[in-house]
């Protein structure tokens, strides 16, 4: 069995030809060289703590990922690299190559920001989890991290709006957030549109739904063009006899185009929404003005268990109510703010 050492040396041995070619098509002399120096480093310190160079699976697939972490540059092209070679070694010397590749181009920045906005959903992750699956050095992450809260002089733009994240919370070494942030820049035909809005907007009839549905449609009308709102216009108005009102409401300038589940409050019912749903934090209680007969009493630190079309279920004080949508005059999370 030829020693792990050898194997990568191949990549430099004329003999293969076309191997080397490759790599030397990719990279510079000078980056070849430092590209070697990183391998032999790396071998030594395998062969100073467990006394062999024999091939070894896990070792061969660390060892790939730490010379990529170890590049600023062309680590896409790096990889690729890798993938010909590690072919290469399958038919050359009959190796199993386990190595699990990451799944989004590396060196493109919004192709990583989108992927870390998606994959930090679970308060577990960390940092160096996600170094480990992008291949990239824990300071790249870092920096990714700061774009996505907005922290730094370039952030995200998408159709002329910020898309920052602005409960990024760290703790314990985990990075995660408190409102999940799912990234959807959607290619649709005109057609498919107006079928999306139409969605929204009979979502938005629902109590419970509304501020939510609002938000994500004028989400999606502001990355419309000019034209594209014209022709909704038109075909509401003049071909399916509709009020087009609804959607010449969606216009705003608001330059940021995420919203938290905690912004997306609005009003009472959006609230009731947000304490009802499962937090990974703690439970959120609320505090409800309802209307009773001909008097309005106060319930505080009311827990909201469920909703459908008849209304909420809540707890308070223990108790199990049902509470009338048409009857909830105001809702607040803080108690001073109903007073």
């Amino acid at each position: 069995m030829k020693d792990l050492m050898g194997i990568y040396r191949d990549i430099f041995d004329v003999s293969e030809g076309k191997k080397k070619s490759n790599f030397r098509r990719c990279f510079p002399r000078h980056k070849e060289s430092d590209f070697k120096k990183k391998i032999d480093i790396l071998y030594e310190e395998y062969y100073s703590s467990n006394g062999s160079y024999d091939y070894d699976s896990d070792v061969y697939a660390r060892v790939t990922a730490d010379v990529v972490k170890g590049y600023t540059n062309h680590k896409d092209t790096l990889i690729m690299v890798f993938k010909e070679y590690n072919k290469f070694l399958s038919e050359k010397y009959g190796l199993e190559i386990c190595i699990t590749y990451p799944p989004i181009p590396v060196s493109n920045t919004f192709e990583r920001l989108m992927f870390i906005a998606k994959y930090l959903q679970n308060e577990k992750h960390s940092v160096s989890e996600i170094s480990d699956i992008l291949w990239q050095s824990s300071r790249t992450i870092e920096a990714d991290l700061a774009k996505l809260q907005g922290n730094d002089n370039d952030p995200l733009q998408v159709c002329g709006q910020k898309f920052v994240i602005s409960d990024i919370d760290r703790s314990m070494g985990h990075v995660y957030f408190e409102s999940t942030a799912h990234p959807f820049f959607l290619t649709c035909n005109l057609t498919q549109v107006i079928a999306t809005l139409e969605g929204l907007r009979h979502m938005g009839e629902q109590s419970g739904f509304r501020g939510y549905a609002l938000s994500m449609a004028r989400n999606i009308w502001r990355q419309l063009s000019d034209y594209g709102k014209e022709r909704i216009f038109y075909v509401m108005e003049k071909l399916l006899n509709e009020d087009p009102s609804w959607y010449k409401s969606l216009d705003n300038q608001d330059e940021f185009a995420y919203r938290t589940e905690l912004e997306c409050c609005m009003e009472r019912d959006d609230i009731l929404m947000y304490c009802m749903k499962d937090t990974r934090l703690k439970e959120r209680l609320c505090n409800i003005e309802y209307q009773d007969g001909d008097k309005s009493v106060f319930y505080t630190d009311v827990s909201v268990t469920q909703y459908n079309e008849n209304g909420w279920k809540v707890i308070i004080g223990g108790k199990e109510k049902k509470l009338d949508p048409r009857k909830i005059l105001r809702c607040s999370f803080h108690k001073e703010n109903m007073f």
